[in-house]
């Protein structure tokens, strides 16, 4: 439990580094090429990149891990390893933040960003943390990342997050030019949002034929 509390404590800071990362993409502001702002973006879009990278791997390594600890195999028999058919695959367990996989976000982030979606970005900062900020705020004061949420705060009526402005072409232009190594199709981990695994094989039979 130790081991597991280490390593789940690395994962959580290093995710909310890129949280931070992400929030300031979204909020980047240019006024012209030679803008030292605009370095700085690129310089954060490759921190996220690196970031993101690290992230799958560590994940996909937690999980592997931990899935004995993460998934309760007493509430769901589908965990349970099935070592009379030829395998002893365990529980696959998945690394949750607000309600969503990480591994997912890590992707679909990326994914948007690349087609300079910056308002799609980093979604559940925006329309999800009205519903989940106190119950989140308390889990993660359990872990010492953040001081215990007072009760005022959870009464407050503030729980709309800011619009952002819509962002300048500088920026979106050259956010749309980072390529991100976790949308590789041989990128190690789980296949990219674009990914169709009925099209790849369509494809392979089309090149077998084109053989012949």
């Amino acid at each position: 439990l130790i081991n597991y509390h280490s390593q789940t404590s690395e994962l959580i800071n290093d995710w909310l580094t890129r949280e931070t990362l992400l929030e300031s993409i979204r909020c980047a502001v240019a006024l012209g090429v030679n803008d030292a702002r605009l370095g700085r973006l690129q310089n954060d879009l490759a921190k996220l990149d690196r970031l993101g990278s690290k992230l799958v791997s560590a994940i996909g390594a937690w999980s592997r891990q931990f899935a004995h600890v993460a998934v309760d195999t007493t509430r769901d028999g589908r965990g349970m390893p099935e070592l009379g058919r030829g395998g002893a695959a365990g529980p696959q367990a998945s690394f949750v933040w607000a309600g969503r996989d990480c591994i997912e976000r890590i992707q679909a982030d990326a994914h948007a960003l690349s087609r300079a979606e910056l308002h799609i970005v980093g979604e559940t900062l925006a329309s999800r943390a009205s519903g989940a900020e106190s119950e989140e705020g308390v889990w993660l004061s359990n872990w010492s990342f953040l001081p215990a949420p007072q009760s005022a705060r959870a009464g407050s009526g503030s729980s709309v997050s800011p619009t952002l402005p819509s962002p300048c072409p500088l920026v979106t232009a050259t956010v749309a030019t980072k390529q991100f190594k976790v949308n590789d199709v041989l990128h190690e981990g789980p296949s990219p949002p674009w990914y169709s695994q009925r099209i790849a094989r369509s494809g392979v039979q089309a090149m077998r034929r084109g053989r012949r």
